[in-house]
């Protein structure tokens, strides 16, 4: 990975300029350059209904972001290596929920890949340039294939124009991502975090 770092620079002009016998102070490389985390509104409602072929489609999907932070205070960039999962379980059955792999095509904000490589410029600056961003969109059924609705109760309703609807309980989520972004930086590993989902289906 390559470090650049005006400061740095900087302090190297003034040593010289102080005499060839004094030194530089120990540079300190950072244990951890890089976090992750998981950000999703902590309640989503989905609407949407059953079109041809019994086949499920929403009006606007839920969805849920991930964010590496460039936590030095120097530009990070190197060769870009997008791979990892976003998992997703039941609050109350871990055991049952769904794998999203991690893809380029996720991307999304100020940052992103230019000619194969990351570039994230230090920590704090201006405009999010400091985080590399990715967009999920979440699947409305568990690995196994079940929709989430249908996992919880559920009410039925009718519309003033006689159409039948029903509406999910609330559906109570923990998700995690372990995601690479650098071909020379390991994969880094988020807290979890909570967050819910309700449904309205026609």
């Amino acid at each position: 990975m390559k470090l650049t770092s005006g400061k740095w620079k900087f302090s190297i002009l003034i040593a010289f300029s102080l005499g060839c016998e004094e030194s530089l102070p120990p540079r300190i490389e950072p244990e951890q350059a890089l976090s992750a985390q998981v950000q999703a509104s902590s309640y989503q409602r989905v609407i949407g209904g059953f079109g041809l072929g019994n086949v499920f489609s929403t009006l606007e999907n839920a969805h849920a972001n991930i964010r590496i932070h460039n936590l030095y205070d120097e530009v990070l960039e190197d060769s870009a290596r997008i791979s990892g999962t976003l998992r997703v379980w039941l609050e109350e059955h871990p055991e049952t929920g769904f794998t999203v792999r991690l893809t380029p095509q996720m991307i999304w904000g100020p940052v992103q890949i230019h000619n194969g490589m990351i570039t994230l410029e230090p920590h704090g600056s201006p405009g999010g340039r400091d985080s590399l961003s990715f967009k999920v969109f979440l699947p409305h059924k568990t690995d196994d294939g079940v929709f989430l609705f249908y996992l919880v109760g559920r009410s039925w309703y009718q519309e003033l124009n006689g159409s039948w609807y029903f509406l999910s309980d609330s559906i109570k989520l923990v998700a995690d991502a372990s995601i690479q972004v650098f071909e020379k930086v390991q994969a880094i590993k988020t807290k979890q975090t909570r967050f819910s989902l309700a449904y309205k289906v026609y």
